[in-house]
């Protein structure tokens, strides 16, 4: 691209085909190639509405190389007034990621305000674990999960990770009879999963009284 850049289409075909490059770059884990061409939009290309829309993705790619402050600084030079709602939700989740990222906790909880969705669920639960603030984590995760453990499907791979936060969660705050719930519920869907031995140890070898243990469950979390 970058020998025979100049034969780029001028407008918005030539800003698709630089975004179609950029998301082939990321998806081969060449995070800091495919932020260097959004980059290049949003600071010389796009205006408006278009320029917060791929700001919001040059975030996400920050955030996916491990750098939430870059990912604020594109979203706070690619804000714009009287975006509509879908574009504001696009943008405010992984501003609340890299605000949290970066030790601001409560910065992201305001920034997600009284967002009931799935996606704000997942990323408060996500806050308050990297916060450590295990009631609230566990309380969360919970309300996501719902009563999964009735149904009769497998659980995800995402669904088990967060089992597995729960029970850590719930171990790190002492609540060791909602761990026990825990185990009741889901403890047949945790059998077979790549978490199995991990939740089998939190909910089966409960031990409070042991700091052998709860430096284990540290290390887990």
């Amino acid at each position: 691209y970058y020998e025979f850049q100049e034969l780029t289409p001028l407008g918005s075909e030539g800003d698709v085909m630089i975004q179609r490059l950029a998301d082939r770059l990321a998806s081969i884990d060449l995070l800091g190639r495919a932020a260097k061409l959004l980059e290049h939009q949003v600071t010389y290309r796009l205006k408006g509405q278009e320029k917060s829309r791929i700001g919001a993705r040059l975030a996400v790619i920050y955030l996916l190389d491990s750098k939430p402050a870059e990912a604020l600084d594109v979203l706070q030079r690619t804000k714009t007034a009287g975006l509509p709602p879908a574009l504001e939700a696009e943008r405010r989740y992984p501003e609340a990621r890299a605000l949290a990222a970066t030790g601001q906790a409560e910065a992201a909880l305001s920034l997600l305000g009284n967002d009931d969705s799935g996606a704000a669920e997942l990323l408060r639960a996500d806050i308050f674990w990297r916060d450590r603030r295990w009631a609230d984590a566990a309380k969360t995760a919970q309300s996501v999960l719902g009563e999964r453990w009735r149904g009769e499907a497998p659980l995800s791979p995402r669904e088990q990770t967060q089992v597995v936060q729960i029970a850590v969660s719930l171990y790190m705050s002492d609540n060791i009879a909602k761990l026990r719930e825990l185990q009741r519920q889901y403890g047949q869907k945790m059998t077979d999963g790549p978490y199995s031995e991990t939740f089998h140890l939190l909910t089966q070898r409960v031990d409070l009284s042991k700091t052998e243990f709860r430096q284990l469950a540290g290390e887990i979390a």
